[in-house]
């Protein structure tokens, strides 16, 4: 199940995440593919064991508040740049709205910085587009 609450607990011995850190489940199956997660993560409660047993990852665990929503197909993987900037701006590729305006290199740098933050920030919560 993707939630975008972030971990409150670490799911493998229940150490608190702290303030400063935003972790989440997504990113952390990638990180410990192979953990077992013991503890729910949003609340701190030990998970049952069958529950533990048939669902290790902890997939089907849901954090309190987020809404149920029906699972959505795989896509084929995570977009390029390109394909995710398009999705966002309109079909616009990044160069014909930076380059071939005539952009100053200082604004084009900025501008592919800033874009290349919510890329990476939707890969890492596993948001999908499609």
């Amino acid at each position: 199940m993707l939630t975008l609450t972030p971990l409150k607990f670490l799911p493998q011995d229940r150490t608190p995440v702290p303030d400063c850190v935003t972790l989440y489940a997504p990113f952390w199956r990638k990180v410990l593919p192979n953990e077992v997660w013991y503890w729910n993560p949003w609340t701190g409660t030990p998970r049952a064991a069958a529950d533990v047993k048939t669902d290790p990852l902890g997939r089907l665990i849901h954090a309190p508040g987020e809404e149920l929503v029906a699972a959505q197909p795989r896509s084929n993987g995570v977009p390029s740049f390109d394909e995710w900037f398009k999705s966002k701006h309109g079909g616009a590729s990044f160069d014909a709205l930076y380059w071939q305006a005539g952009a100053m290199l200082a604004d084009h740098v900025h501008a592919l910085s800033r874009e290349a933050r919510a890329y990476l920030s939707e890969i890492a919560q596993g948001i999908q587009h499609g």
